[in-house]
């Protein structure tokens, strides 16, 4: 029986940054500094809790652009837990991606999981591509943001990597800055360029 919607997805991510746990959840949980280390992210609006942004990005020859919002809706500064619900334009809610920092050595260990909610499935670039998309942004991402910060970035700590991918099976996870636009352009409604 064809659906409107398909089911959720569900995306999970790691990568270590050189700087204490505290400040990495800070810097984790501010969508300006994360949009100065998304070439393809422009942050139209930023309150502390809120943002909206704009994503355009290449999908082989396929220009996509991508605008949404994101809301900050669970913050626990002593666990270094967030929780950001992302919506389209619309603001049809499109999931939410949680946030969590764990200390690793004297550096720190960043893991996004993300259950995404996308609308129909005709006419859309298929889950692997997404997939595909997500993991070499938030690799960049990550790296950019471990250059920024100190360099070289540390490892991830592999075991809880193990358990990430255990726990959800072999996923990949988009940072909640783009997870938004990324979610909609590529799982979402229809796709435009300019």
């Amino acid at each position: 029986m064809p659906t409107d919607r398909l089911s959720p997805v569900r995306l999970a991510r790691s990568f270590g940054l050189p700087v204490p746990p505290d400040h990495a959840f800070r810097v984790m949980t501010d969508a300006e500094q994360l949009a100065d280390v998304v070439p393809e992210a422009t942050l139209t609006a930023w309150d502390g809790t809120t943002f909206t942004a704009e994503l355009r990005l290449r999908v082989g020859l396929l220009p996509l652009v991508g605008n949404g919002s994101g809301r900050i809706t669970d913050r626990d500064v002593r666990a270094r837990r967030a929780v950001v619900e992302v919506s389209r334009r619309d603001g049809t809610p499109v999931g939410e991606v949680t946030i969590t920092v764990a200390p690793d050595g004297p550096a720190s260990t960043v893991t996004l999981l993300a259950d995404l909610r996308p609308p129909s499935a005709g006419g859309r670039l298929g889950r692997s591509v997404a997939v595909d998309v997500g993991n070499r942004m938030v690799d960049r991402t990550g790296a950019a943001l471990a250059a920024r910060l100190g360099s070289p970035p540390p490892e991830p700590d592999r075991a809880e990597q193990g358990r990430v991918r255990a726990a959800l099976g072999n996923a990949a996870v988009l940072p909640a800055a783009i997870a938004l636009v990324v979610a909609r352009r590529l799982l979402g409604t229809d796709r435009r360029g300019r």
